[in-house]
Order: structure tokens, then sequence, then C-alpha cells
């Protein structure tokens, strides 16, 4: 998109004017600082290299340390030359436990942007599901706790139940991948993971988003038996597809449907 293209143009070279601004610091108020830090944070999320190469230069101005011993990290993370090379050989050991709290936030949200850029040759869904992974396979080392963040940047956006629809089934798509690759980490987000897909089916959406929703729901319900927190969601699924129950029985000789799946799945929780 030309205009998008131009306008990232602009918001570049004016970080850049900022990043070589002396005492920056020094002259903005705690207030207009945090605005500024939300808007850096925003910023180095997007999946443009040279937008979040921009943000960092800025951000590092401000000489945190959490944030600063990891330059060379976060820009090899950044380049797509270095990307997959310093995803690999990335060590939290030497990450300095302090430094955590502050930096994990940069770091999740520079791998938030990678994980959805599409660039190259090889920019095909493959290329962006193995990207996906090798992202969540790097973020699974994380504590669950730590893992909070990154379910915010998420599914912050898809709490308001307005997204488009094909946002929507790549949200479902992505929310399923961290479910696989995080495994029990999960556990402290199920409650919100519950609560999103309960409004997504909702919403009433075609059969290519509710079809891989209510598998998402299963698949919770089969990992996590033990937990209590389904009952609602539960209930009101099924309220929204009582005029299909009947049907279950003749749809069950030609494919098994999600909500049959969700059904069994119930039939063997304790």
């Amino acid at each position: 998109d030309v205009s998008r293209h131009s306008c990232s143009k602009h918001i570049i070279h004016f970080l850049s004017f900022f990043a070589e601004t002396k005492a920056v610091s020094a002259t903005y108020g705690s207030n207009e600082r945090w605005l500024r830090t939300e808007a850096l944070m925003e910023l180095i999320a997007r999946p443009d290299s040279k937008l979040q190469l921009a943000a960092l230069q800025c951000i590092l101005t401000w000489k945190e340390p959490f944030v600063r011993h990891y330059r060379e990290s976060l820009t090899r993370l950044i380049d797509e030359k270095t990307f997959r090379d310093e995803l690999a050989l990335f060590s939290w050991e030497k990450v300095d436990p302090s430094h955590r709290r502050g930096f994990l936030p940069v770091l999740i949200r520079v791998l938030y942007g990678k994980m959805q850029l599409r660039k190259g040759s090889g920019s095909g869904k493959n290329s962006l599901a193995l990207r996906r992974s090798a992202v969540l396979t790097f973020l699974a080392q994380l504590e669950p706790s730590e893992l909070g963040y990154f379910f915010e940047l998420v599914m912050g956006p898809f709490r308001t139940g307005s997204a488009p629809e094909n946002k929507q089934k790549g949200f479902i798509n992505l929310l399923g991948d961290m479910v696989y690759h995080f495994g029990v980490r999960c556990e402290p987000y199920l409650l919100q993971i519950v609560e999103l897909l309960t409004l997504i089916l909702r919403q009433g959406m075609s059969t290519d988003i509710r079809s891989p929703t209510l598998s998402l729901f299963v698949k919770l319900l089969v990992a996590y038996p033990e937990y209590e927190g389904f009952g609602n969601a539960v209930h009101e699924i099924l309220e929204l597809h009582s005029h299909q129950i009947e049907m279950l029985p003749v749809e069950g000789i030609y494919s098994i449907s999600g909500l049959l799946s969700m059904v069994v799945a119930l039939s063997k929780s304790p």
C-alpha cells in the first residue's frame, strides 16, 4: 500500500530525528515520557523492520539498563538477515533477573512484529507458519506469569468483538498455535481465552469462523478436564447451538462436527 509506505517513511524520519536529540529525557516530564513510551512500544510491535529499528533507537536514548544491555540482541532480532540465528542463539542465562520485568515487554513486542511480517519470496502461508512456530517455541521458555504480556498483546484487540471476520480467523489460528506451543503455561489465561471464544461464537459468524473456534474450545476441554471455569461457556455455547443439537445424530453419520466433538468431550469429563 503506497499511502501506508509513505506514512511509515515519515514516521521513521521523525523517529530518527528524535533518537539523535540529546538529553531527550531531561526535556520531558514523567507524564510526557509515559505517553512517548506507549507510542514507541506500539511502533516497535509493527511488522516493519525499519520502523521497529527506528523505535528501538529512540527507546535506547533513555539509557535504561534493561534495554541498553541487550541492544545487540534486539537489533539482530529486528534485522531479517540475523533474526533466525539470534532466535536460536539467544541465551536466557545472560539476562539479568532484575532486568526481565523491563526487558520482556520490549522483546515480546519485537517478536510479535516479526511473527506477523510477510516478506520475500518465501512469504506464503508456510513461511509465516514457520516463523510463528519459531517465535512461539522461543517464548515457551518463559514463565507462565511472564507470558501475560504476550497474551494481552494478542487478545486485547479482540475484546470488543468488533474485529472483521478475516482478522477473527487469523486470531483463532494464532490462539490455537499458542495453546499448542505453550501447553500448561496457558492455564493462568484459560478464563480469558474461553471468554473470547464464547464472544466470537456469540456473534454468529460464518462456519469458517465458528468451526475452528469450536474446535479450539474442544481442545481446551480435553487438555484441561479438571478446569472448573468452562461451565458458563459450555452452557452459553449449547444455548447458541440449541437448534443444531437435535440434528447431531443425522450430521454425525457423515462427519463429526465441532458441536458433536464438544458433547463427546463433555461426556468424558469428570
